[in-house]
């Protein structure tokens, strides 16, 4: 029995793995939809869209590695998966700024949340930092 214990995951591992692959998920639909909006012909700039759809599609890579790497309980994917999240408050200032604070303020809320949930004693331990 005590073995299937230590086999069990802490709830804030699994919250923050259930968290941060919901943000994978974003960024993968959202290099969809730009690869999409490429292909389409719907952009002003071709090569600024090819810039910004080979950047996205290279962050989505980096959050998708990052992601097998939490789910796996691997000790270095914590470091990228607070560095990927905490991307998400400097953005949300800014759609503050911009007028989009009803979007703005729950996106740096999730950041905060998220990067609780990785620095958190349980996870630490479940990830094998000390």
């Amino acid at each position: 029995m005590s073995e299937q214990a230590e086999d069990v995951s802490p709830v804030t591992l699994r919250w923050a793995i259930g968290l941060f692959v919901a943000e994978t998920a974003a960024v993968v639909a959202m290099t969809g939809f730009l690869v999409y909006e490429s292909v389409a012909g719907a952009v002003a700039n071709q090569g600024l869209a090819t810039f910004i759809t080979w950047y996205t599609a290279a962050y989505a890579a980096a959050f998708c590695v990052t992601a097998w790497g939490l789910s796996r309980r691997k000790r270095w994917s914590r470091t990228p998966a607070l560095v990927l999240n905490l991307f998400l408050i400097p953005i949300g200032y800014y759609m503050t700024q911009g007028g989009l604070w009803w979007l703005g303020l729950p996106l740096i809320g999730y950041a905060l949340v998220v990067a609780w949930l990785l620095i958190a004693e349980p996870t630490r331990e479940a990830l094998g930092i000390h």
